[in-house]
């Protein structure tokens, strides 16, 4: 069961701009990378940027759902509402270009109602549609798109050796539920997310560079989750870095980093 364990927004104050996570996680205090997510160069788990896992699921990637997560900071809160929309399978003309252009008219097509008011009563996409990350389980293969509808607020897109490097990061322990009590719990390493790029999206005229991640739905060995094995359902602990405008400093201006810090996972919820 991928599952990404639902937590709000965490604002990291400081305007440093050298690559590294914005989580402040257990032992997130400048630690060489041990595998824990809290390094610089460093995930829990496989890179979520890298193409896809080390042991891929019999068949590849074949999503049979895009999942859109639209986001918007008004003042002191943050709208967040998902839904889902069914992807129909890459035809056998269809060439990799006219697949990509496609999803990303479905995600547009969903952006536009999240983007309104009376989200949950829209007829367009899947039955199933949440707000503020609840529920935000998976149950197979899937395409997640995340667009922040908000100028000067953007996704960290600095690389490393020429490729996106801190769009996404998974760490070893969620909070838990207590907010008023630190009590974090080892969460399980990445094996399922992979391809995180930006890829832009418009909604109302408006283009933004959206996150475009992919869930492979499956563990270390590329075994499929399996929705009535529970051994096999995974929980993650993921973190979205965006950069947020900061204050001049003489000619230059600071960045803010700010972590989107949703959480679930794999546990074959439908869609």
């Amino acid at each position: 069961m991928n599952g990404i364990a639902r937590r709000t927004i965490i604002g990291a104050a400081g305007a440093g701009m050298a690559l590294a996570a914005c989580s402040r996680k257990p032992g997130g205090d400048g630690t060489p990378p041990d595998g824990n997510g809290r390094g610089p160069d460093d995930q829990w788990g496989e890179d979520p940027h890298a193409p896809g896992p080390k042991n891929p699921p019999p068949g590849g990637f074949h999503p049979q759902y895009l999942c859109v997560a639209y986001v918007k900071f008004t003042g002191t809160n943050m709208i967040v509402r998902h839904g889902y929309i069914a992807s129909a399978p890459k035809s056998a003309t269809e060439t990799a270009e006219e697949n990509d252009a496609r999803q990303r008219a479905d995600a547009e097509a969903l952006l536009q109602a999240a983007a309104k008011d009376g989200w949950l009563d829209s007829r367009v996409g899947h039955p199933r549609k949440e707000v503020n990350f609840e529920h935000f389980d998976f149950g197979q293969q899937m395409r997640l798109f995340v667009y922040i509808d908000n100028d000067g607020i953007a996704f960290d897109a600095r690389k490393k050796d020429g490729k996106y490097a801190n769009l996404v990061r998974f760490v070893k322990y969620d909070k838990g539920a207590q907010l008023d009590a630190y009590k974090p719990k080892a969460v399980d390493p990445n094996h399922a997310f992979f391809g995180a790029t930006l890829t832009p999206l418009t909604l109302d005229g408006k283009e933004r560079q959206a996150l475009r991640l992919d869930n492979w739905y499956c563990g270390p060995n590329g075994k499929p989750v399996d929705p009535k094995v529970p051994s096999t359902h995974q929980f993650f602990s993921m973190d979205l870095n965006l950069l947020w405008p900061g204050a001049e400093n003489g000619t230059s201006r600071r960045a803010i980093p700010v972590v989107i810090d949703p959480g679930g996972g794999n546990m074959g919820s439908q869609p």
